[in-house]
């Protein structure tokens, strides 16, 4: 049997057992329920406002003023962090290597082959890299915000998660004019310990406390993005050393870079974003090397194969619908089927689909024109074998206790997941009984070249990302010694048991908390023994 020809012979059988399952499914589990409580809305957060909002992003214009976080000082700390002396020579050429990449219209996924032909950007191909890195100009680019994403930190905490500095290039006036550039630094956490990354979330909470300036502000976000520097005392307080804008945390080790792209007509060249990781190039040199969007699967896997299609696409779409079916929709669905309802806040925040790397794309298409769809929904509309295995898979995936998604729900989560998605083609689109996906701002990004953020953020990620780093703070707190008795083995004293954590506090917060907690413990010891008859009085009267 040739390839083709067993590859649909197994798609039929695989779409004749998804109906059965689907048909046995259906006689057990209710239909999708419309009760709005599946989700519900989040909670308020007390005293949530400005100031506790600086703890997940800061986007004051005046900010950026009190300090330097040009787009040139990142690319120097990024040639410096690669043991080169930074000049203005390097920067532009480090630049100039991401420019060279727009004129490319064909790239390969090294992990599976899959082939992307991209849409070539002639406009942002004939950016001038010098001009670029100016500040001033409509071609230069301008900070326009920093934000926290500790939330980004895996469950193995091999990392401590994103902070992120966005760069608008000119004024946004010209509609049709537009780029964003976002430095996505991972901060590496080489011993993979939880409390390892709390000198990061103790530094973005304290930018709260009452009466800060935007000089203090500006102050503390430069030593701790060009510096590591956490508490002001000028050298590096992160797990992995070094400051937090390096090589290693844009894309040598872990970590990424963005580009939102809108220069051009959307009905010649549709609005998109592409990805960048940094790289050593001759001589050491840094360069930026294009590389796959993550979490966004080439729009075609979601299509049906034709009778034309070559086999190694029938390959690849068979072997994508796989990954679909079976662990992303358990991780889109993963909340669903939580101990407890979740609020649509941790749903819009959490959720996540974990697409194997082979599948990704280079590209992530915002615009949502005939020419350029990558919506999964419009993609997938023709695949009946596809939306017949969803509905099976969801079935079996679905509690009775709760609401149930449609297959075009779940395609909804997968889209958003994307950045195209997240930016524009999701906006609106239900991903659960009542409850949509949030609108970016101008239906396109999540902060403007003003700094002005997206009702996405300001309605449900910010607040979500600070519960986050609430929770973060209180599981990673160290306990101060209680004044109650407490039995424990000889040499396990409340006091000896606090000391012996004290190689875990990695700041000087931390270290005083254990050390007056230890006090605290020694003399509630003292009152106890004291209590006690015939108890030994350790001092005599003066006569």
């Amino acid at each position: 049997m040739s390839s083709p020809n067993r590859f649909r012979t197994i798609a039929l059988a695989a779409g004749m057992l998804a109906a059965s399952v689907q048909a046995q499914a259906q006689a057990q589990v209710p239909g999708p329920s419309a009760d709005p409580a599946c989700f519900p809305e989040a909670a308020a957060i007390p005293g949530w406002g400005p100031a506790m909002r600086r703890t997940v992003v800061v986007h004051d214009p005046e900010v950026f003023r009190q300090a330097d976080f040009s787009l040139a000082r990142t690319l120097g700390a990024i040639v410096r962090s690669n043991g080169l002396e930074d000049s203005g020579g390097e920067r532009v050429a480090l630049l100039q290597s991401m420019v060279r990449s727009f004129a490319r219209d064909t790239f390969v996924n090294g992990e599976g082959g899959l082939v992307t032909v991209a849409d070539p950007r002639p406009n942002e191909a004939a950016l001038d890299p010098a001009a670029m890195l100016q500040s001033t100009g409509k071609d230069g680019f301008r900070p326009v915000a920093v934000f926290n994403r500790l939330d980004l930190a895996p469950d193995d905490w091999s990392n401590c998660g994103e902070h992120r500095i966005v760069y608008a290039k000119g004024d946004g006036s010209d509609r049709s004019d537009r780029m964003t550039l976002i430095f996505e630094a991972k901060l590496r956490n080489p011993g993979g310990r939880k409390h390892a990354c709390r000198p990061i979330a103790q530094f973005w909470d304290g930018l709260s406390a009452p009466g800060l300036t935007s000089s203090d502000l500006a102050r503390r976000l430069a030593a701790f993005f060009y510096a590591g520097d956490l508490d002001g005392d000028g050298s590096s307080d992160l797990p992995g050393g070094g400051a937090v804008i390096q090589a290693l945390h844009l894309g040598q080790e872990v970590g990424q870079v963005r580009g939102n792209l809108f220069m051009a007509n959307p009905g010649d060249h549709p609005w998109q974003l592409r990805e960048w990781r940094v790289a050593s190039g001759a001589d050491n040199a840094p360069v930026f090397v294009a590389t796959t969007v993550k979490e966004n699967p080439h729009p075609a896997l979601y299509e049906p194969d034709g009778p034309a299609t070559p086999a190694e696409q029938v390959r690849q779409r068979q072997d994508f619908l796989g990954a679909l079916i079976g662990q992303a929709a358990a991780n889109l669905t993963e909340l669903d089927r939580a101990a407890a309802p979740v609020d649509r806040g941790r749903l819009l925040a959490e959720l996540g689909a974990g697409f194997p790397g082979r599948f990704d794309s280079f590209v992530s298409i915002s615009h949502d024109i005939p020419a350029a769809v990558d919506d999964p929904v419009r993609r997938g509309t023709g695949n009946s074998m596809l939306l017949r295995s969803l509905e099976a898979r969801l079935a079996g995936l679905s509690r009775p206790d709760r609401c149930h998604i449609t297959p075009e729900q779940l395609l909804n989560r997968a889209g958003a997941m994307s950045c195209g998605g997240c930016h524009q083609f999701s906006v609106g689109k239900e991903i659960a009984p009542q409850v949509r996906w949030p609108a970016a701002l101008g239906r396109f990004v999540h902060v403007d070249e003003k700094g002005d953020l997206s009702p996405a953020l300001e309605d449900h990620f910010l607040p979500e990302r600070r519960r986050g780093l609430t929770r973060y703070l209180a599981e990673t707190a160290i306990p101060l010694a209680s004044t109650a008795p407490v039995a424990t083995a000889a040499g396990s004293s409340p006091v000896s048991l606090l000391l012996r954590r004290l190689p875990e506090a990695t700041t000087r917060r931390d270290r005083l908390e254990l050390l007056r907690g230890a006090e605290e413990a020694a003399a509630a010891e003292r009152r106890r023994e004291a209590a006690r008859p015939g108890a030994f009085t350790p001092f005599r009267r003066s006569h």
